[in-house]
């Protein structure tokens, strides 16, 4: 054997002892950060084969648990984004009972707002031709058809008062089937 491949195996030997040892080095700084205190001779004996100092070890104990804490920090939070997509699908869903709801409430109301838009025009023509009959009333004929169109004046009110309050039951119904598909 040659001087050569001699101290390539003295190195070789050496850097797995200094690998060791600094395994073994790391391993104390888990035990350490754990609450598990080694015997001081065996820190001390270990601090000088891998030529550390107390105060080294201080750091790296220190630094060991805050990136300990860090990864649990992590861990947390990726625990947590696994709930993303049934949090997500969830709320797609509400989303779509909510369209529904809104869509029917549409469906059940567009009648109701058609004739009250009616009756509203019919009311606004009633003002326009009650004035002017009151404007060019002569006579006792149309005297009776004022009144009669104030009758009618009056039945439209009554019946746009009407549609209106099922306008109301229908929206707050609507309203009620939206909370009750949102708690769903």
């Amino acid at each position: 054997m040659s001087i050569t491949e001699l101290l390539q195996k003295v190195v070789g030997k050496q850097h797995k002892r200094k690998a060791s040892r600094l395994t073994s080095y790391r391993r104390m700084i888990h035990r350490i950060a754990d609450g598990d205190e080694p015997p001081a001779s065996a820190v001390a004996k270990l601090l000088d084969e891998v030529g550390k100092s107390p105060e080294q070890l201080r750091e790296d104990v220190e630094l060991y648990d805050r990136r300990r804490k860090l990864r649990q920090q992590v861990d947390e939070a990726e625990r947590l984004d696994a709930k993303r997509p049934q949090l997500e699908k969830a709320i797609e869903e509400a989303d779509k009972v909510l369209a529904e709801a809104k869509a029917e409430h549409e469906r059940a109301t567009a009648p109701f707002c058609s004739q009250l838009f009616d009756i509203k025009k019919a009311m606004k023509n009633a003002d326009n031709v009650r004035r002017e009959l009151a404007d060019t009333c002569e006579e006792d004929v149309l005297l009776r058809q004022i009144d009669e169109a104030n009758t009618e004046v009056r039945n439209a009110k009554r019946r746009r008062f009407d549609l209106s309050q099922k306008i109301k039951e229908l929206h707050e119904l609507s309203e009620a089937n939206l909370r009750t598909a949102a708690h769903e």
